[in-house]
Order: structure tokens, then C-alpha cells, then sequence
């Protein structure tokens, strides 16, 4: 049987440690909030580069140019662009859970120099997504030999 007096006292120390701890965790999760808030992505940009030449009206499949891991889930927001910055063909936003094995050029381009980038967003932490910009590089359609 505990005596009457330790069981005051250790009534007492849990009281303490409730109210030391009702003090400090709002603290420490504001910190918290605010260092998710004022979290930055690592990269900004991701220029590829990379060169394609195809022949008009003729299937496409090209080389998924970036394995994104690590990230958790994130979303690709692809188009292709004409010379000029005009939107030419925008795919459905693609959701990567895991990898990207090719993605479809579509075959109705013109002959003409395209540039094939997008964005990537991510969630970086509960409350906060990152977007990085992503240029693939140049599609080249060549016209179709007769």
C-alpha cells in the first residue's frame, strides 16, 4: 500500500510535468509550423537539354527523361511548346508514385522545333508542395518522306 503522503507527492510532480508540458508544446509546434512554412526545395530548375528528331505523323515514345525518387508521390505538369512559348499540346497531369517508363509524343505536330518541359510538384511536408521547373529539351518533326 502506498503511503498517503508519496502519492500526494507524485500527484503533484505529474501536475507539474502536465502544465511545463501545456506551456511548451504550443511553442514547440509553431516552431515547427514555421520551419515547414519557410522550408525550401533543393532545386529550382532541372534543364535537361537533351535533343529529338522525329518524323512527322510517325508514333513517338520517348525515354522518360527524369526518375524522380524519394520524393513520395508527385505529379508531372507536361507540355510541349512551340518556338515562339505558345502552348501546343499539354498532357493530363501524370502522378508518379513510382516511375515513368516513356511518355506518347503525340504524332498530329507539324513539322517545326518544339521544346518539351513542364512542371513537378511535390509535397515537401504536410502543409507545403514544391514545384520545379523542368525543361526535357527540343523535339525536332521532321516532314514525312514520300
Amino acid at each position: 500500500m502506498i503511503c498517503p503522503v508519496k502519492k500526494h507527492r507524485f500527484f503533484r510532480i505529474c501536475d507539474g510535468i502536465i502544465v511545463i508540458l501545456s506551456v511548451a508544446v504550443p511553442f514547440v509546434l509553431f516552431g515547427v509550423l514555421i520551419s515547414w512554412k519557410m522550408q525550401t526545395p533543393g532545386i529550382a530548375y532541372i534543364n535537361l537539354n537533351r535533343s529529338y528528331e522525329i518524323v512527322e505523323k510517325q508514333p513517338f515514345r520517348m525515354e522518360a527523361p527524369l526518375a524522380i525518387n524519394s520524393m513520395g508521390s508527385s505529379v508531372y505538369d507536361l507540355k510541349l511548346y512551340s518556338e515562339d512559348g505558345r502552348v501546343i499540346y499539354q498532357y493530363e497531369d501524370l502522378e508518379i508514385n513510382d516511375f515513368i517508363t516513356s511518355i506518347a509524343i503525340p504524332n498530329s505536330l507539324t513539322p517545326g522545333t518544339y521544346q518539351f518541359g513542364g512542371v513537378l510538384s511535390y509535397k515537401m511536408n504536410p502543409i507545403k508542395t514544391a514545384e520545379v521547373f523542368v525543361n526535357f529539351g527540343t523535339i525536332v518533326v521532321t516532314e514525312e518522306t514520300k
